[in-house]
């Protein structure tokens, strides 16, 4: 019934605005998109929840939004501060500026689930060192109102009751030049972000600059606001972080009219965003982190803002959706809490899907039989005599505090040690800033990772290195924040680096190419990281599963023939025709960069559709070719058309009634198939059942 109710809610809600964005006033161009994002869509603050309607951002009797909308401080868009409470402002990245320079055509594409091109940065304008704040009032933190009559005041200040004040009456004072004051000083129990409002009765004849100081945690700050017009409603003063400690509100009187002090309010607000973007100076996504789309890893579909620093507890087991994160291959992300193997499988490539979606498994985790022993792609293991791989040790054997909540609770996964928005310490090591108590770095340095140098340099690149050290403040996770640890304040381990270059965030443009014709195209793209700076490498793609070369080239030279944008940036590229004699079906493609010091692999997936081919997809589960259901077009193929199998489907799974000479043909077809090279990828060499 709730659910019905609140469905019922928004549909209401959606008719008024359609008639009030729709029927009765010119909209402003481009801003129905704008408002839908903030009224109704699952990464804007849902408006349409929100009782006040319109009044969060809009003057009452503005409601109307016409082509120059005033906003709740009576200014236009350009110089609004409505914006200000949910984007941030003064920090790595304007969010404030982005947001209204984006308000007719917004940052995403149509749809809304990927950005336009030059806007991917948008996620930073409010994850960054001035976080922004969610809109939503927490209701279960009162809002604390301060009359004038629990106010204080220095000078002669009259008592007025025109219509329109909050509670008994209102008070007010003549023009002048003087300092007199008016002073309320909420109650705060709960220290935290809050918007403070100020009332009071217009009048022709009072001050258009009423100056407000509202003094906080971070100092004090003067606003200004024009009193002749907005009466008897509350317009906001800003957002400010208040912990009862000398917070208070102080009217002064104008030279330029009388101001009148009616109430003040301060509403507490979710918390900041988290700083993902770090100060993008000495650190943070895009200069220690991976310093890519957003939405490389993140669903733009997912329900964003909900008031709560984290919303991911491993009781509720909801890493997923907690943190907006994509499906992989229609699975889960990371699998955390990691609670279905002991001892913890680190080849159970499922269990860390997005991170193997760009970097190479084997790579990190060790190949073969004796996955654990192998660290030639590796720097984290130690040259005692009988190295080990320690990726592939501690993902098996540690456990770690995946909530972050001082509680171990959760098998060790790669962002228990990797802070992959970027960290002070080299290789995104944590260092604690994220997982600290909001608002806190009670958990900083975390694991103090740092390289070893024959000379102590706490700033040395992995080029230079011998070794490294995790210099924790103790092994425990009340010391260090993020793990049980075994090995005392402090451990190292010596190794000569391994510097081969690193491939990473391997893409398929289209990820499904279909072909109609003689061929399709697709454009692959990859990242490199020379780590010592070499230089004299080479990076190929082996195109043997597309009919295509075994090693061709590609490039980072700026040349639109190779479907590369810019030289020298680190992304190669290769434009690829694939011909329709490809055949149909799911293809991984292995690119390798190798150099003097050594070579690196990844792997990209792509499907191939062809439009003439008929697939066998064994919808019906009986098996039988003569049954319609199990074809893609859910008719029997005839003599001429092509066939394949739906990936993961094999000849054994094929009941062909030979006495049917149509069959006979078609089954003798396929087993000569069989023996050539695309027949053998597509279809395997399992025997065909009479």
């Amino acid at each position: 019934m709730m659910r019905s109710s609140k469905i019922f809610l928004a549909l209401l809600i959606a008719v008024s605005l359609t008639f009030v964005l729709g029927n009765t006033s010119p909209v402003k161009a481009g801003s129905g998109k704008s408002h839908s994002t903030h009224f109704f869509s699952e990464k804007g603050p849902q408006l349409s929840h929100n009782e006040s309607g319109c009044d969060v951002c809009h003057a009452k009797g503005d409601q109307q939004c016409q082509s120059s909308p005033v906003f709740a401080d009576g200014q236009p868009l350009a110089s609004t501060n409505a914006c200000d409470v949910c984007h941030s402002q003064g920090g790595a990245f304007d969010g404030v500026a982005m947001a209204k320079a984006n308000w007719d055509n917004s940052v995403y594409e149509a749809g809304g689930l990927t950005f336009q091109a030059g806007k991917e940065e948008w996620c930073a304008t409010c994850h960054d060192n001035a976080p922004a704040h969610s809109r939503y009032q927490v209701f279960d933190v009162s809002p604390v109102v301060v009359d004038n009559l629990e106010g204080s005041y220095t000078g002669t200040w009259s008592t007025g009751s025109n219509p329109g004040y909050y509670g008994t009456n209102y008070q007010y004072h003549a023009a002048g030049s003087g300092t007199d004051t008016f002073t309320w000083t909420p109650t705060i129990t709960t220290p935290g972000t809050y918007e403070v409002f100020a009332r009071w009765v217009a009048d022709l004849v009072q001050a258009p600059d009423a100056t407000y100081t509202i003094y906080h945690d971070d100092g004090n700050t003067e606003v200004s606001r024009n009193q002749t017009t907005q009466g008897s409603q509350w317009v906001s003063l800003g957002v400010y972080t208040l912990d009862g400690v000398n917070d208070r509100v102080e009217l002064v009187q104008s030279p330029n009219g009388q101001v009148c002090a009616d109430a003040i309010q301060c509403i507490y607000l979710a918390t900041n965003a988290p700083n993902i973007a770090g100060d993008n100076d000495t650190y943070g996504f895009y200069v220690s982190g991976h310093d890519m789309d957003c939405l490389s890893c993140h669903d733009a579909s997912h329900s964003h803002i909900d008031d709560v620093h984290r919303t991911y507890s491993s009781s509720l087991d909801n890493y997923q959706t907690s943190y907006r994160l994509k499906s992989i291959n229609g699975g889960q992300p990371l699998k955390i809490p990691r609670t279905a193997y002991n001892p913890y499988d680190p080849r159970a490539e499922h269990d860390f899907a997005l991170c193997f979606d760009c970097h190479n498994k084997n790579e990190v985790v060790g190949e073969g039989e004796n996955a654990q022993y192998d660290v030639r792609h590796t720097n984290f293991w130690d040259d005692d005599g009988s190295p080990r791989n320690d990726h592939w040790y501690h993902l098996r054997n540690s456990n770690f505090d995946s909530d972050w909540d001082g509680v171990s609770d959760s098998g060790t996964s790669c962002v228990a040690c990797h802070n992959v928005h970027g960290s002070p310490t080299q290789t995104m090591i944590r260092h604690g800033e994220l997982i600290s108590t909001p608002g806190t770095t009670d958990k900083v340095p975390a694991l103090g990772f740092t390289y070893l140098t024959p000379g102590a340099d706490p700033e040395a690149t992995v080029e230079e290195s011998v070794g490294a050290r995790f210099n924790w403040g103790g092994n425990a996770l009340s010391q260090n924040g993020v793990c049980g640890g075994c090995h005392g304040t402090s451990i190292s381990w010596y190794r000569y680096p391994y510097l081969a270059p690193h491939l990473s965030d391997p893409v398929a443009t289209p990820e499904t190419v279909s072909i109609s014709g003689a061929s399709g195209s697709v454009v692959i793209t990859c990242e490199l990281d020379d780590f010592n700076g070499s230089g004299g490498y080479m990076v190929t793609i082996d195109l043997t599963a597309l009919n295509g070369s075994p090693a061709q080239p590609m490039y980072d030279d700026g040349n639109s023939e190779h479907c590369d944008a810019v030289a020298g940036d680190g992304i190669y590229s290769i434009c690829v025709e694939i011909p329709a004699e490809a055949g149909s079906g799911s293809r991984t493609l292995v690119i390798t960069a190798e150099d003097v010091d050594g070579h690196s692999t990844t792997e990209v997936t792509l499907d191939v559709e062809i439009a003439s081919e008929v697939i066998w997809d064994n919808e019906s589960g009986d098996g039988m070719w003569s049954t319609p259901l199990n074809w893609s077009t859910d008719a029997v193929p005839t003599a001429g058309q092509s066939v394949a199998f739906k990936p993961g489907i094999h000849f054994s799974e094929l009941r062909i009634q030979q006495h049917r000479d149509l069959e006979c043909r078609l089954c003798q077809r396929l087993e000569r198939a069989d023996t050539d090279r695309r027949s053998h990828r597509e279809f395997g060499n399992t025997p065909l059942q009479g």
